[in-house]
């Protein structure tokens, strides 16, 4: 999986999601292993952990 062309994982508020094959996924709680291996694996990963809540409801509502 993490050298599936387009995959990608997304870490949000408690868990994350890895991407792959055309849409596929896989989810889990334990963020820091996988952010890692993904890392290493060179697939791009998006961590909004840090970002402020209000931008991220803003964003989500509101969009870009």
């Amino acid at each position: 999986m993490l050298a599936t062309d387009g995959g990608h994982l997304v870490i949000g508020r408690g868990r994350d999601t890895l991407w792959y094959d055309l849409g596929c996924r896989l989810s889990g709680y334990d963020v820091e292993p996988i952010k890692a291996a993904c890392i290493a694996a060179g697939l791009p990963v998006i961590d909004s952990r840090e970002v402020v809540f209000e931008e991220v409801c803003r964003l989500a509502v509101g969009g870009p």
